[in-house]
């Protein structure tokens, strides 16, 4: 993954909490948006 969009992703994670609204780390988060997971398990 390139570190630009490791960069916004973590500034994504930082910006609206994901970590402690729900308890995943930004290792699990970014795993679950390359799987395309993400916006689905959001919803």
């Amino acid at each position: 993954m390139p570190d630009e969009l490791l960069d916004r992703l973590g500034t994504y994670f930082e910006h609206f909490d994901v970590g402690a609204r729900y308890g995943i780390t930004f290792a699990d988060f970014v795993e679950r948006v390359q799987r395309g997971a993400w916006l689905a398990w959001l919803a």
